[in-house]
C-alpha cells in the first residue's frame, strides 16, 4: 500500500487507500480490511482490479476513534486469498461519526449482529439456528455484539458463555444497546435464534444473605435477586412475612427487588419468570435476625461530611472502607467499596452498606447531595446496583435513588439532589448500598463516596420552574423552536422530547442565560428507548451544540445538564434550548496571507473572516494541501473555536511538508455542522520565481484521457507553461506543444496499463521556476476497463436497449471505438432533445439517430471537447421506432470511469401503434439485422 501513510491522523469519515497486488496467475480482486479490536473486517467493497484506489468509509465500517490498522486482502485468479491482510499500516482516527442508517436488513428468518450500539459499525446477518461460539464468525468474533436487529417473528436468546452457558437474555424485539440489558454489551459468546419463543425456564433465586454472606439482620437492607432464566422476558417477585407483611413488585425486566429493612422473623418469597409462551415460579425462604440496637446522637442540619477527613458516626459493612482511590491519575480519599480496580470476592455475589449517623432535618428546603465516582461493567442498573436509601425516625430503609454511570467515565460526579422537605422536623439516616447480584465482571470501581451534604446553600438547593427531571416527565419541544428552562447546579438533569418524520440531519444547542460564568452546560440526544446516547454536545463557552444525523422517524429525547467549575451563587441556572434547524453553510474568506507571495518562514500567521446568515460560526479550521496531494489528504494545521479576537491560526513551526506550491485555505463550520471552504492561496515565497501547483491524480486512472489541472502564482505574467511526462518511470519527455500562460488545464492520451508521471513549470519574461526533481503527480492507467451493465449487447443496433423519455441511462466507453445503441418510440412532428453528459472522467460522445432501415436521420452531433455535453435535436416526420448511436468523440478514448448519462426530454403520452404491437419491436429489430449489415458500411 502507498496510502495511507503510517500514523496519519484521519479527521474525516473516509481515508484514501491506494495499493496493488501481483500474482503469477493474475490478481482477481482486492478487499480493504480494518482492525481496531484484534479482528480483521472488510471495509467497503472489493475492487475487481490489480490495483486499488478507494475512499474507505471508516464510519460505515464501525471504526471507533483511536488507532486502527488498515491492510489489503488479495485474491488471485485461482480463488486463493492472502492468509492475512498485507501492507498493514496503523493510522489514528479522530472524527466523531454521524449516525448512519442500519447497514443490514434482516429477513423474517434472520437477525443482524452489530459490533456497535444503535445498529452501527460492522454488521453480519445470520439465519435462524444456534451458534455455540460466536468466535466461529470469523469477521465478527465473540464478545463483540453491542446491538441486534431481529427479523419479523424472530426470537433470540443470548448467552455470555460459549455453548449456551452463563447469563442469558431473551429478546423478541431488536435491541439497539445491549449495555442496558442483562447479558451486556461485548459479552455475548453464543446465541439461539428461532421463530417460536420457548417456554421460560424456572428462575433460580440467589440466597438472601447479609454482607459477607452472613444471616441478614434487621440492620441490613434486603434485596431479593435471582439469575436470568432462559426464555424469560419479564420477572416479578413477591414476599410475605411477619405481622402480615406482604409486598409484590410489578413485572419488570430486571433481576432484583429491593424491599428495604425488615423486622426479625421468617419470610417466604417467590420469583416468577414469564414470556408469551408461559410462566414459571420458584419459592424460597430466609430468616432475618435481630440487629444491634445503638443509641446514636443526632446531628442538626445543615450537615457536610468531607471524607478526606475521618468523619465520626458513619457505619459500614461488607467491602466498604475509607481509603485512597485513583481517578485519571489523581489520588482521592473517601469511602470506597472494594478497591479502585476490583470489587468482587471469590466469584460470588457481594454487597455492603455505608450508613450515616442520624441527621435532624430542621426545616423544609434542604436537599441531600453527594460527590461520587463509579465505573462498573455497564451503564445499566441491572447489575452492580448503587442504591441511595433513607430511614426516617428509625423506620425501614427505603430506596430514594438508583445511580447509574457510564463505565467509560472516570470522573467525580455530583449526584442529583434529593429534596428532604418531606422529612422536615424528623431524624433521617442515609445509606449507600452496593450489590453486585452475581460474581461476574467485578473489575473496576464499584462506588466511591467522597462527600455528603445536607444543605440549603444555593449551590446545592434548587426549586426548578418545571418538573422535567426524568424521561417520563420530559417536556415536548418542536423542531425549529426554542424553549426556556432552569437547572439545579448540583447534578440535576432536564429532559425534553421531540419527534421527526424521517431520517434527517439534526441540530440542537443549549445556551446559559443566567449571569454566571463558571457553568459548563451539557447536552445529549437520547434514542427512542430514552437511555442510549446517540450524540453528545460540544461545549463552547456557555453553550453546548449538537450536529448529527438521526437515523429513523419517531420520538427522541434531549438531556440538558452541566456542572459548576467553582462555587454557585444562584439556586438555579436559566438556559435556552434551541432546535433551530439550519442547512445553509457559512461564508468564509482567508484574509491572511492576502496572496502567496510571502516569506515561507515558519510559523506563518493565518486569519480568516467567517459569517453565517442563520446564526454564529462554531469554528474555523486552517488547512494546508501540499502540491500533488489530494484535498482529502490535506492536513489541518490549526483550529479556532472562538470568534473572540477573530478567526486565527498558523502553520506551526514544526510543520515539515513542503510549502512551495502548497495551497492554504480556511474551512468554516456553523452551529448546524454545515461548512464551506474558502478560496485557496498558493504559497510562492516572494513571488519572484513563479510557483505552479499540480492537482493530485488518483493512483489508478479510469480513463485513457488523463486530465491535468494546475494553479500558479507569479508576480510577473506567465508567458507559457512547459509540461513534461515520463512513462513507466522512464526518461522525461517534453509536451508536444507549449501551453499558453492563461491555461490551467490540459489532457493527455495514455495507454492502458502504463504508469505516468507529470511535472510542470511556469515561464515568465523574468525567468522560469525549476522543474521538480521528481514527478509532481503520478498515476497508473487501468490495465483494462470494466464494462457497464448494458455491455456487450448494446454494441449492435439489433440489440439496442430501450431508452424511455425522462429515464436516463449511464454508460461507459469500455474499449476503444466502443458504440452504445439505444432504441425508442418517438411521435411524429414533435421535437426531441437528446443529451449526453460526462459524469466522472472524460466521456464526450457523438450522437446520431437512424431509422429502422439504417438511414441516418440526423448529422452526428459532436461535443465541444471530450469533457463536454453533447446535444442533439430531432423532429421526426412520422411516429415510429428510431435508434440512437452514441460513440466516443475520439477513437483513443476509453475507460471504466469514462461514464456518461444519456437521456431525452419527456413527450406527452401517446400511442403511435397499438400497445399490443409493442411486442413487434423485437422481431422488427431482428429483421433489421440483415438490412443493417448491408447498410453498415455507408453509416461508417
Amino acid at each position: 500500500m502507498s496510502a495511507p501513510l503510517a500514523n496519519a491522523v484521519i479527521t474525516g469519515s473516509t481515508v484514501t487507500v491506494n495499493g496493488y497486488g501481483t500474482d503469477e496467475s493474475g490478481v482477481a480482486k482486492i478487499q480493504p480490511m480494518v482492525n481496531y479490536d484484534g479482528i480483521w473486517r472488510p471495509a467497503g467493497d472489493a475492487v475487481i482490479s490489480t490495483a486499488i484506489v478507494a475512499d474507505v468509509d471508516l464510519c460505515a465500517a464501525g471504526v471507533p476513534d483511536g488507532p486502527v490498522s488498515i491492510g489489503l486482502h488479495i485474491w488471485d485468479n485461482g480463488g486463493n486469498k492472502t492468509e492475512k491482510p498485507v501492507g498493514e499500516v496503523v493510522i489514528q482516527k479522530k472524527y466523531s461519526c454521524p449516525m448512519l442508517p442500519p447497514a443490514c436488513t434482516p429477513a423474517a428468518n434472520q437477525a443482524a449482529l452489530y459490533n456497535n450500539a444503535k445498529y452501527q459499525g460492522y454488521c453480519q446477518v445470520i439465519d435462524i439456528g444456534d451458534i455455540a461460539d460466536l468466535a466461529t464468525l470469523e469477521s465478527f468474533g465473540g464478545n463483540n455484539l453491542e446491538s441486534i436487529q431481529l427479523g419479523a417473528g424472530v426470537s433470540a436468546i443470548l448467552f455470555d458463555g460459549e455453548n449456551f452457558t452463563g447469563r442469558s437474555q431473551t429478546l423478541t424485539a431488536s435491541s439497539e444497546d445491549l449495555g442496558y440489558q442483562i447479558v451486556g454489551a461485548n459479552r455475548v459468546s453464543s446465541l439461539m435464534l428461532s421463530n417460536v419463543a420457548p417456554s421460560p425456564a424456572t428462575p433460580k433465586p440467589n440466597p438472601v444473605t447479609g454482607p459477607g454472606e452472613a444471616v441478614p439482620s434487621t440492620d441490613n437492607s434486603i434485596v431479593l435477586s435471582w439469575q436470568p432464566a432462559n426464555g424469560a422476558q419479564q420477572y416479578r417477585a413477591s414476599i410475605k412475612g411477619q405481622d402480615g407483611f406482604e409486598a409484590t413488585q410489578e413485572w419488570q425486566e430486571g433481576l432484583s427487588y429491593s424491599v428495604g429493612t425488615l423486622k426479625a422473623g421468617t419470610y417466604t418469597w417467590t420469583v416468577s419468570a414469564r414470556n408469551s409462551a408461559g410462566e414459571k415460579s420458584t419459592t424460597g425462604s430466609f430468616t432475618v435476625q435481630p440487629g444491634k440496637s445503638a443509641n446514636l446522637e443526632s446531628i442538626n442540619s445543615p450537615y457536610e461530611a468531607d471524607f478526606t477527613k475521618d468523619i465520626s458516626g458513619w457505619q459500614s459493612n461488607g467491602l466498604w472502607k475509607r481509603t485512597n482511590f485513583m481517578l485519571n491519575s489523581t489520588k482521592h480519599t473517601g469511602w470506597i467499596f472494594g478497591t479502585d480496580g476490583q470489587y468482587g470476592k471469590d466469584s460470588s455475589p457481594v454487597s455492603g452498606e455505608l450508613t450515616s449517623p442520624p441527621v435532624f432535618v430542621g426545616y423544609a428546603g434542604q436537599q441531600l447531595s453527594f460527590q461520587y465516582a463509579s465505573y462498573t461493567e455497564s451503564s445499566g442498573t441491572i447489575w452492580d446496583q448503587r442504591r441511595v436509601q433513607i430511614s426516617v425516625d428509625g423506620a425501614a430503609f427505603q430506596d430514594v435513588q438508583l445511580v447509574s454511570t457510564d463505565p467509560r467515565d472516570r470522573n467525580l460526579h455530583e449526584s442529583k439532589p434529593v429534596d428532604l422537605s418531606p422529612y422536615a422536623g424528623k431524624n433521617i439516616r442515609i445509606r449507600f448500598r452496593f450489590d453486585t447480584l452475581d460474581g461476574y465482571y467485578n473489575d473496576g470501581l464499584a462506588w466511591a463516596i467522597k462527600m455528603v451534604r445536607i444543605s440549603d446553600d444555593p449551590a446545592k438547593v434548587c426549586s426548578e420552574n418545571a418538573d422535567d427531571g426524568s424521561i417520563d416527565k420530559a417536556r415536548g419541544i418542536k423542531l425549529g423552536t426554542n424553549i426556556d428552562g432552569q437547572i439545579c447546579p448540583a447534578g440535576d438533569a432536564d429532559f425534553f422530547t421531540f419527534t421527526i418524520d424521517q431520517k434527517q440531519s439534526f441540530s440542537a444547542a443549549v445556551s446559559i442565560t443566567s449571569d454566571v460564568t463558571n457553568w459548563n452546560p451539557s447536552l445529549s440526544v437520547l434514542s427512542q428507548d430514552g437511555s442510549t446516547v446517540l450524540a453528545e454536545g460540544k461545549v463552547n463557552g456557555s453553550s453546548s451544540n449538537i450536529n448529527t444525523i438521526l437515523p429513523d422517524s419517531g420520538q427522541y429525547y434531549l438531556r440538558v445538564g452541566g456542572q459548576f467549575t467553582g462555587k454557585s451563587t444562584v439556586p438555579g441556572v436559566n438556559y435556552q434550548l434551541s432546535l433551530i434547524q439550519d442547512t445553509t453553510p457559512p461564508t468564509v474568506k482567508l484574509t491572511k496571507p492576502v496572496d502567496g507571495s510571502i516569506r515561507l518562514t515558519l510559523p506563518i500567521e493565518l486569519i480568516a473572516e467567517a459569517v453565517d446568515s442563520n446564526g454564529s460560526v462554531s469554528r474555523v479550521e486552517f488547512i494546508v494541501q501540499p502540491a500533488g496531494v489530494s484535498a482529502e489528504m490535506a492536513e489541518r494545521v490549526a483550529v479556532d473555536e472562538s470568534e473572540v479576537g477573530g478567526w486565527t491560526g498558523s502553520i506551526p513551526k514544526g510543520y515539515t511538508n513542503k510549502l512551495e506550491g502548497a495551497a492554504v485555505f480556511a474551512r468554516a463550520y456553523d452551529q448546524a455542522g454545515n461548512f464551506t471552504d474558502s478560496a485557496a492561496i498558493l504559497l510562492a515565497g516572494d513571488g519572484t520565481i513563479p510557483v505552479t501547483h499540480m492537482d493530485a491524480l488518483p493512483a489508478e486512472y479510469g480513463s485513457t484521457l488523463v486530465r491535468l489541472t494546475w494553479s500558479s502564482v507569479s508576480k510577473e505574467p506567465v508567458n507559457h507553461f512547459e509540461l513534461q511526462y515520463q512513462i513507466n518511470e522512464g526518461k522525461w519527455q517534453g509536451w508536444s506543444e507549449v501551453l499558453d500562460g492563461s491555461l490551467r488545464e490540459t489532457s493527455f492520451f495514455a495507454k492502458n496499463g502504463a504508469s505516468y508521471g507529470f511535472r510542470i513549470r511556469a515561464v515568465t519574461a523574468a525567468g522560469a521556476e525549476e522543474f521538480s526533481t521528481n514527478a509532481q503527480v503520478r498515476t497508473v492507467v487501468e490495465a483494462q476497463c470494466i464494462p457497464d451493465k448494458y455491455e456487450t449487447k448494446d454494441n449492435l443496433p439489433s440489440e439496442a436497449t430501450s431508452l424511455e423519455s425522462g429515464n436516463g441511462q449511464l454508460h461507459n466507453i469500455c474499449g476503444l471505438k466502443d458504440e452504445d445503441w439505444t432504441v425508442m418510440l418517438l411521435q411524429g412532428s414533435k421535437t426531441y432533445t437528446f443529451t449526453s453528459l460526462p459524469t466522472e472522467l472524460a466521456a464526450g460522445v457523438g450522437l446520431q439517430i437512424f431509422d429502422m432501415t439504417g438511414q441516418a436521420m440526423t448529422d452526428e452531433a459532436i461535443p465541444e471537447n471530450l469533457h463536454s455535453q453533447t446535444t442533439l435535436n430531432f423532429r421526426p416526420d412520422s411516429s415510429g421506432t428510431y435508434i440512437l448511436r452514441a460513440r466516443a468523440a475520439n477513437d483513443q478514448l476509453a475507460g471504466t470511469r469514462s461514464i456518461y448519462s444519456i437521456s431525452y426530454d419527456q413527450a406527452a403520452p401517446f400511442s403511435p401503434i397499438p400497445v399490443a404491437c409493442g411486442a413487434l419491436l423485437i422481431p422488427l429489430l431482428t429483421a433489421f439485422v440483415k438490412l443493417w449489415n448491408r447498410l453498415r458500411s455507408r453509416i461508417h
